[in-house]
């Protein structure tokens, strides 16, 4: 001011702020802000002036974020971090329809799959809006790996076996295959061997997702080893002497086996007796099956010749000659 003055009077938007020689401002909205200095002298005489300051909104913010991946499976979560630059005075995330948080950082966990689009937006005091948007790709998880396992190698009829289920751990519904038909749908099954022959297993396993996959397995039920025949015979006979065969054979044995003699048929049973009436040689053959196929084992039977006739007569009291 110039001149000489008695009193002042500063006025802003309105309102009486200050009677100091320097008036020191902070605005707190934009616009046109009107500022007034009024002096009175020592007569009572009144001046003014003013001046008009344009406030400007400050720079905007920009919405940013951070996902800690972008790419997850099903189920699999993540988190979201706001790195907004600048100041603000609220924020929403958006993600998944209808889901919504105002927190700094939240975690999401999505459960369908599809490519997902996070959302922020940022208000600053003044009302200023910014937004940005990630896109997220969900997947499905892999596909369950099937595996099992025998409760042993090999078996014999009779065995009972288990089937261990060792599938992954996404597996949720299961179905056993055991030689060539559908047995259980259990987490783990077993089977029972009924004959010499390999068993085949296959276990499918499916996830929620109904992926799945298969695995196969073949249970060896090995055959035994043949039957050792052995019998008892004599080696040499009289024409007419009855004859008894015993069967000595050891192993698995099925059913009674034949005797031979010659080629022929001629009994089945664990022993056999007969009589060979004429002199010569005589192939005595037992033949026995088992699970491990057929034993042979062939003697021979010496029949002796007959004895000579010995002749002779008495003449009177003469002893014969």
């Amino acid at each position: 001011t110039e001149g000489a003055s008695k009193s002042r009077q500063w006025e802003y938007t309105g309102h009486r702020v200050s009677i100091n020689p320097e008036l020191t401002l902070r605005p707190e909205k934009p616009g046109e802000q009107v500022v007034v200095l009024k002096i009175v002298d020592d007569y009572g005489q009144e001046s003014q002036a003013s001046i008009t300051i344009h406030v400007d909104k400050p720079t905007p913010p920009v919405a940013k974020m951070h996902l800690s991946k972008t790419r997850v499976v099903v189920g699999e979560p993540l988190t979201a971090t706001d790195t907004t630059e600048g100041q603000i005075a609220d924020r929403v995330w958006g993600w998944d329809k209808h889901s919504t948080s105002k927190e700094k950082e939240v975690r999401l966990i999505f459960l369908s799959e599809d490519e997902k689009t996070v959302v922020l937006k940022v208000t600053d005091a003044f009302g200023q809006v910014s937004q940005t948007t990630q896109v997220v790709t969900v997947v499905k998880p892999e596909a369950p790996k099937s595996a099992f396992r025998f409760s042993k190698q090999t078996a014999s009829p009779g065995d009972t076996v288990a089937l261990i289920n060792e599938s992954s751990d996404s597996a949720v519904r299961f179905e056993w295959t055991i030689g060539g038909e559908t047995k259980s749908t259990e987490q783990h099954a077993t089977l029972l061997v009924d004959d010499f022959s390999d068993i085949n297993v296959t276990l499918v396993a499916w996830d929620r997702f109904d992926q799945q996959s298969e695995v196969a397995h073949t249970l060896s039920v090995p055959l035994p080893d043949k039957p050792m025949v052995d019998f008892s015979a004599p080696d040499l006979v009289q024409p007419g002497e009855s004859i008894t065969l015993v069967d000595n054979s050891i192993g698995s044995i099925i059913g009674d086996g034949k005797w031979f003699v010659n080629g022929e048929a001629v009994g089945t049973g664990r022993s056999f007796q007969f009589r060979l009436e004429l002199p010569g040689t005589y192939v005595v053959r037992r033949q026995i099956s088992g699970p491990g196929g057929i034993a042979e084992l062939s003697h021979e039977i010496e029949v002796l010749p007959f004895e000579c006739p010995r002749a002779g007569f008495t003449v009177g009291n003469e002893q014969p000659f």
